[in-house]
This record gives C-alpha cells, structure tokens and sequence, in this order.
C-alpha cells in the first residue's frame, strides 16, 4: 500500500494538471523482487472545433509502472488497485483494473482503468481534493513462468 499526495504541475500559461508518482515500492515472486511505482496523470484531449468527431475530455488515470526486476520484461496477468482513506481505511473507489495480461518492460506501464461509470466522478474527486492524501493498494498477480 502506498500512500499519494495529489499536486498540481504547473504547464505553460498558468494551466495546471495533476501529475503525481508514488514512492517505489517492491512484491516478491517465488524469492524474486520487483519494484514498481504508481502514477496519476490527468490526461486531457480537447476537441478544436466544434464539428469534431471526438468530444472533449478530462480524466485522471491511475498507471502502474514496471521500475526494476530481474528481467527487462515481466508479464503480469492482472493488477487491480483500490483507493482507500488514510485516516479510516475506507474504500473509495475500486475496480481499478489491467483487465488483461499485460508485459511491462522496465521504465514502462500500463494504465490500470476504472469502471467508465466511475471515471467522472473519480477525476472530480481527485480535483477536489488537491494536497491531500489517499492510500492506494495494489494487487498484482504474476503469470506462474514469470522468469
């Protein structure tokens, strides 16, 4: 479990977007030590006019990445994480997901998605709370011929 603090990052223009890396932390496979690190990112993508086929949008992703281990490449068959409040441990939200077998390469990731009914309100909630804490758990189950 690794606890976040959400910032804003400061772009050109006096925009702002949340851009937050964990702390790396590590899981054991079979004796093994991998070390990964979670990653928040506001991803935005804005239509520029208004005949576009694509509509405007805002959303925080939560992505896991692949730091350190014993090989370049690990497959990973799921990851799941859950956001938890630090002071009572309570589930905010979950089903954070891979959905598939994913090979991570070292310095890479994959975005672990939310369910699409709670994308929305999980981008507000992290908007809202700017320069607080969460805890965010993750469970990674490897593929058994790992290495």
């Amino acid at each position: 479990m690794g606890s976040i603090c959400f910032f804003y990052r400061l772009l050109e223009n006096s925009e702002a977007i949340v851009l937050n890396v964990s702390p790396a932390f590590s899981t054991a496979y079979n004796g093994v030590q991998f070390t990964w690190a979670l990653r928040l990112s506001d991803e935005c993508v804005i239509s520029t006019c208004e005949s576009a086929s694509v509509p405007s949008v805002r959303q925080v992703l939560v992505l896991l990445y692949y730091k350190d281990g014993p090989c370049s490449d690990v497959t990973v068959e799921e990851a799941r994480a859950t956001i938890c409040c630090p002071q009572t441990g309570e589930e905010l939200f979950s089903g954070f997901s891979s959905e598939n077998s994913r090979e991570f390469t070292k310095g890479s990731g994959w975005p672990l998605l939310l369910e699409k009914s709670k994308q929305s309100q999980f981008t507000s909630f992290v908007h809202r709370n700017i320069d607080k804490h969460l805890n965010i758990v993750v469970d990674i189950k490897y593929v058994l011929a790992v290495l």
